[in-house]
C-alpha cells in the first residue's frame, strides 16, 4: 500500500529557486513585483494556502528576488505560524489600504505591479487604480513558473496517482449488485484516507456513463454495466486524476471493442506529445484513432478535448486541445484521456497523467491492463 507517509512536501530550498526564477522572469518582463493571492499559485511560492477574502493575504515577490507577506493585523500571528517567525511581513490595520503598502514597499524598483492570473476582478480593477506606478497582468510569468514542473513535483505527482490507483482499485473489487455510485464513491474516500491522503471518486454506472460529467439520477449496479470512475486525491499539494472503465461481470463485444480503441487513441496521443510538437498534436492523433474506426472525426462520439495540465491544482494551464499552437516543452505535465460517449448505449473514457519528453509522453503510474483488470 502506498502512502502519503512514503513522501516527503516540497522543501525550503525548491521554493527559492521559484521565487529566484519569477524574480529573473519579472526583471525580463520589466515588472518590480508579482503579486500572488490565489490559493495554488501562493502555494506555489511559499507552501501555503491562501484564499480570497475582502480582506487581502498575498505572496509578493519582487524582481530583486525579494519576498514578502501582507495580512490584516489582527491576522499576522496566526499567519506567522505558516509563513514562519523570520518571514518579512507587511500587516495592514482595519483602516488602512493594503494594496497601497505593497506599492509603496515596490516603490524602489523599477517596473509597475505585476498581478497573477486568478486574482478576482475587483482586486485586480483596484490595484490597477491604485498603484503609483500602475499595475499590469503578470499571467504569463505565472504560468512559466508553474508550467514547467521539476524532479520533486514528479515525485509528488507520481506518488499522487499511485495512490489513487490503488483507492480505486479496492473499490471496484468491492463491486456488488444493487451497490449505488454513491456508495462507491464513498469507498474511493475512504481508500484514500486509510492511506493518508484526500481524495474522492466520481462514480457513473451503466448509460450514466455515456454523460462525461454525470447525471443528477442515483444508480444501481447490475450485472453486464460498466463502471466508470474518475477519482483523484492530493499529496503534499500535488492532484492526480485518472478515470478507470471496467464492467461488472464479464464484457460484451462492444465494450471490448470501445476499450481497445481508447487504448489505442490513448496510445497515439502519449507518442505525440513530443516536445516541439503543438499543443493540439496528442489532441488530434486521438480523435484520428477514434475516427478510423467509424466513431467519428471530429466531437461525434469523443466529445471534449483530449486533456489539461496538472500539478498543484486539478486542472490547470496549458489544454491539450485541437486548435492550440502553443509549442509542448520537456517536463510539462497533462491528462490524457479520450472517451467515447453514445448516450442511451455505452461511454467510456481511459485517463492517466503524464510528463512530456522530447519523445513523447511517460505516464506517471500503471495504466489499466484491460476491462476485467484494472
Amino acid at each position: 500500500m502506498v502512502r502519503k507517509e512514503d513522501y516527503s512536501p516540497v522543501g525550503k530550498e525548491e521554493y527559492k529557486g521559484r521565487i529566484a526564477k519569477a524574480a529573473a522572469l519579472l526583471r525580463e518582463k520589466g515588472l518590480s513585483g508579482l503579486v500572488a493571492a490565489g490559493v495554488s499559485n501562493q502555494y506555489y511560492f511559499c507552501g501555503v494556502k491562501g484564499g480570497y477574502s475582502d480582506r487581502l493575504y498575498a505572496t509578493v515577490i519582487a524582481s530583486d528576488g525579494s519576498v514578502f507577506h501582507v495580512c490584516p493585523s489582527f491576522e499576522e500571528a496566526r499567519m506567522r505560524e505558516s509563513w514562519g517567525a523570520d518571514a518579512e511581513v507587511i500587516p495592514w490595520q482595519e483602516d488602512e489600504d493594503p494594496i497601497l503598502k505593497i506599492a509603496e514597499r515596490l516603490s524602489g524598483l523599477e517596473g509597475p505591479v505585476g498581478l497573477e492570473d486568478t486574482l478576482p476582478l475587483w482586486y485586480f480593477s483596484a490595484f490597477k487604480m491604485r498603484c503609483p506606478q500602475g499595475a499590469v497582468d503578470a499571467t504569463d510569468v505565472m504560468r512559466r513558473c508553474r508550467a514547467i514542473k521539476s524532479p520533486k513535483e514528479f515525485e509528488l505527482l507520481e506518488g499522487s496517482n499511485l495512490i489513487i490507483g490503488e483507492a480505486v482499485r479496492e473499490a471496484f473489487a468491492s463491486a456488488r449488485e444493487g451497490m449505488t455510485n454513491l456508495e462507491m464513491s464513498e469507498l474511493v474516500k475512504e481508500a484514500c484516507l486509510e492511506r493518508g491522503v484526500r481524495g474522492m471518486g466520481f462514480v457513473l454506472f451503466g448509460e450514466a456513463a455515456a454523460f462525461p460529467h454525470g447525471t443528477k439520477y442515483p444508480q444501481k449496479l447490475k450485472k453486464g454495466d460498466l463502471m466508470l470512475c474518475d477519482a483523484g486525491c492530493d499529496l503534499h499539494g500535488y492532484i492526480s486524476d485518472i478515470t478507470r472503465s471496467a464492467v461488472f461481470g464479464k464484457p460484451n463485444p462492444r465494450q471490448k471493442e470501445v476499450w481497445e480503441i481508447l487504448r489505442e487513441a490513448q496510445d497515439a496521443a502519449l507518442s505525440a506529445a513530443k516536445a516541439g510538437n503543438f499543443l493540439g498534436a496528442p489532441d488530434i492523433a486521438a480523435r484520428k484513432v477514434i475516427g478510423a474506426h467509424g466513431y467519428g472525426n471530429d466531437y461525434e462520439t469523443f466529445t471534449h478535448r483530449l486533456g489539461h495540465g496538472i500539478g498543484l491544482d486539478g486542472h490547470e494551464w496549458p489544454y491539450l486541445c485541437r486548435g492550440q499552437n502553443i509549442v509542448l516543452e520537456e517536463n510539462m505535465t497533462f491528462s490524457n484521456e479520450p472517451g467515447i460517449y453514445i448516450p442511451g448505449e455505452i461511454g467510456m473514457r481511459l485517463e492517466d497523467c503524464m510528463r512530456i519528453t522530447k519523445n513523447g509522453g511517460v505516464f506517471f503510474a500503471k495504466r489499466q491492463k484491460s476491462l476485467e483488470k484494472i
